[in-house]
């Protein structure tokens, strides 16, 4: 899936490629904060991210970048 910025307006780059938003899988709230997975629309990879309802910890995130994906965070 190539995705590509809007060619009609004067000045667009056909070249410019807009990074895919990615997938919202599931979301829910721990006893740490909420979770929510994600799938990259490009290759299918997942990504878990914490987001603390402490403000003094930091968010967690986990998962593998994908080197051929453009669009792997």
């Amino acid at each position: 899936m190539t995705l590509t910025t809007d060619t009609t307006h004067a000045n667009a780059d056909p070249t410019t490629r807009v990074r895919a938003t990615p997938v919202e899988v599931s979301r829910h709230v721990t006893s740490e904060g909420t979770v929510r997975w994600t799938r990259c629309p490009t290759c299918g990879g997942l990504r878990m991210a914490l987001t603390p309802d402490d403000p003094r910890t930091a968010p967690l995130v986990s998962g593998g970048h994908a080197p051929d994906c453009p669009d792997s965070p």
